[in-house]
């Protein structure tokens, strides 16, 4: 059986369907503004107290759930990697225009080919407030060399040496000149 207006039904369908959508896309009233918006419970906190004692358990609010590790040696995916780029930091940081800068380093030369000289920053610590040596960095260096399953060895590939230099100075070694070891 054929409907007596079917122009009709499909006119008012189209703008039902119409008044729904523009409805679904108004900001609607009722929510607040200005100060009113900051009394809310749901008010952004962008900062949160000083930490009063030790944490036993932490949870990582990560979209892809608990990372497997991290520890940064071992950390080959993108939450891990995440978490560590927050924990961690490098001698050297690249700008938003590809630069490579002085980070934990304070400057960095190449005499030779074969030879990457880095100056370290002072007055580093660690979470623990404790400083960062020079040893730490030669040991956290070393360790990328010789660990076989650190995600990053492949850099180390062509390091002969990580050397302590002087009391803020690590000399980094080559095998053959590697430009991108940096």
């Amino acid at each position: 059986m054929n409907s007596p207006h079917p122009r009709r039904q499909t006119a008012a369908l189209a703008v039902a369907a119409t008044t729904l959508v523009l409805a679904g896309c108004s900001g609607g009233g009722g929510g607040t503004t200005g100060t009113e918006a900051n009394k809310s419970s749901d008010a952004l906190t962008t900062f949160t107290p000083k930490g009063s004692g030790s944490v036993d358990k932490i949870t990582w609010n990560v979209f892809q759930g608990e990372p497997q590790t991290v520890d940064p040696f071992q950390s080959a995916d993108y939450t891990p990697n995440m978490i560590n780029s927050n924990m961690c930091e490098t001698l050297l940081a690249q700008t938003p225009d590809f630069k490579i800068k002085p980070n934990l380093a304070t400057s960095y030369t190449n005499p030779d080919p074969k030879t990457w000289v880095y100056k370290l920053r002072s007055g580093v610590t660690f979470w623990d407030g404790s400083p960062m040596t020079v040893d730490d960095v030669v040991w956290s260096m070393r360790h990328n060399m010789t660990d076989k399953s650190s995600f990053y060895g492949y850099l180390y590939t062509n390091v002969a040496s990580v050397t302590k230099t002087d009391t803020a100075e690590v000399t980094v070694k080559l095998k053959k000149p590697d430009y991108l070891f940096n």
